[in-house]
């Protein structure tokens, strides 16, 4: 089901001209959590194959973040490539795809460990030592997990191609 859910996606990129990279977290990763959907489960999963998924838009947002900060990038390019930071604006150049598992995903268990729990839901006039933490136990995944990630060009360009898979090579 992982090859299959892969060589579709794969098949569509390479059709639209697209840059196809893979990597792995390099610890573990949450995304998703916090969407308010039903199955909120602490990651994002794709609707058919029920699969984890690092969705397009985390990724378009890191890739944002990343040209802006990092590497500096003119507005005008940036504007260009990815859209105007403005829901109404037309959007970008790029298409990006969700990052999906080349292999079986590692869920892991991790903590969220806040040490002044009382303190910000108000029960505490200060955030004192005193207190005692509450363990939130969730799952991840694991910085084994294999993804896939893939960049096309609207307009098939094949420098904005680059520039994108580049850009979020790095970020």
């Amino acid at each position: 089901m992982i090859a299959a859910r892969h060589d579709r996606g794969l098949a569509r990129v390479q059709y639209l001209g697209g840059a196809v990279l893979s990597g792995r977290p390099e610890w573990r990763i949450l995304v998703g959590s916090g969407s308010h959907k039903v199955l909120d489960t602490g990651f994002t999963l794709d609707h058919t194959s029920g699969l984890p998924v690092i969705p397009s838009s985390s990724l378009k947002g890191v890739v944002r973040t990343y040209a802006q900060a990092v590497e500096e990038a003119p507005a005008d390019l940036i504007n260009h490539l990815l859209g105007e930071d403005d829901e109404n604006a037309p959007p970008g150049d790029l298409i990006f795809f969700d990052g999906v598992p080349t292999t079986p995903p590692v869920v892991e268990r991790d903590v969220l460990n806040p040490l002044h729990s009382d303190y910000y839901r108000g029960q505490s006039a200060a955030a004192m030592e005193k207190i005692s933490a509450r363990p939130t136990f969730f799952v991840a995944l694991g910085r084994e997990s294999h993804f896939s990630f893939a960049v096309a060009s609207r307009s098939r360009d094949s420098d904005a191609v680059e520039q994108g898979a580049e850009w979020l090579a790095q970020a």
